[in-house]
């Protein structure tokens, strides 16, 4: 004998069973929520979102190859070198003094000279250049970003340090300022021989 058919309700599902001897039974299934209708291009959004959020982040941290070099400025340079001073200090790192006693000119929008004005200046800031360059790069947006470093000896850049006088050298000394101490020292050489 054929099932009958299905009622169908719109606030829930009813399964009609037919026994022999017994009138009809009706039975009621949980009532199931239909899954959400799937918007055409749903997974697209979660894309784009998760696309602007990169490239926000990108625009934060300047990778976005998008994005132009910035042009240097002054200001900018000036801070950005700070900033890695800073980081030098905080890692004890003697190089730091060099950094600081550096002078920055800028040469164009992707370069600038970086001036020492002794041997020693120059090579921590030579040992130290890589690390800096990358720092400016991210931190100027600015991936074509170099630096050179110019010596630049101080006339004068020697320093000299006065030495203790000798003996002789005190004795003329007192002598100039003070002409009695000669004529004690004739005195004296007289009644010695």
């Amino acid at each position: 004998k054929p099932l009958p058919a299905v009622a169908k309700n719109d606030t829930a599902a009813k399964l009609i069973i037919e026994t022999r001897a017994e009138k009809p039974t009706e039975i009621q299934e949980p009532k199931q929520t239909p899954a959400p209708a799937a918007k055409p291009f749903a997974g697209k959004s979660k894309l784009s979102s998760l696309a602007s959020l990169r490239q926000q982040i990108e625009k934060a941290n300047c990778t976005d190859s998008i994005i132009a070099d910035k042009p240097l400025q002054p200001v900018q340079l000036q801070a950005g070198w700070d900033k890695y001073i800073a980081i030098l200090k905080a890692a004890k790192n003697p190089a730091a003094q060099s950094f600081e006693l550096a002078t920055l000119h800028i040469k164009d929008d992707n370069s600038f000279e970086a001036t020492a004005t002794n041997n020693l200046q120059q090579k921590f800031i030579e040992m130290e250049r890589s690390a800096a360059s990358e720092f400016l790069q991210k931190e100027l947006c600015n991936k074509q970003l170099q630096f050179a470093i110019t010596l630049i000896e101080v006339e004068g850049g020697t320093i000299q340090y006065e030495r203790p006088l000798t003996a002789k050298e005190q004795y003329q000394k007192m002598a100039e300022h003070y002409p009695l101490v000669q004529e004690l020292k004739e005195r004296l050489r007289l009644q010695l021989d």
